[in-house]
């Protein structure tokens, strides 16, 4: 049985609906491509640059909606901040660096951040 099929029946076992045809190898070609530059190739983070995706609390935590959105708008790191998810409850986050919408590569379209998200879900503790 493949990961992503692995994927969807957890998903399906805990009672989260997964989003709809996302594909974790796409996403994984697209986080090696984009994410990987700040996040690491094993999302493991890079020292002052990217967090720790493997092991997010953030990620683990928020639903694929809300990191869907959290891809496509980015945010500014460069202090503690407040921001707002999609159902618009407040989230504290710090980073050195900002995180441009959609990692900087503006051509992503809203399946390829779901397809990024199935993948994170795959890898992330």
């Amino acid at each position: 049985m493949n990961k992503r099929w692995l994927y969807l029946v957890g998903l399906l076992a805990m009672g989260v609906s997964p989003p709809a045809l996302a594909d974790p190898s796409h996403g994984a070609t697209i986080f090696s491509q984009v994410c990987s530059t700040c996040h690491g190739s094993d999302a493991g983070g890079k020292l002052g640059v990217g967090l720790n995706l493997k092991e997010s609390s953030f990620v683990r935590h928020s639903s694929d909606q809300d990191l869907i959105h959290f891809l496509e708008v980015g945010r500014e790191g460069r202090r503690r901040l407040a921001r707002r998810r999609s159902d618009n409850e407040l989230v504290e986050t710090t980073c050195g660096f900002d995180m441009p919408p959609k990692g900087g590569a503006s051509t992503l379209t809203r399946a390829d951040l779901a397809d990024v998200v199935a993948y994170l879900r795959t890898i992330t503790k």
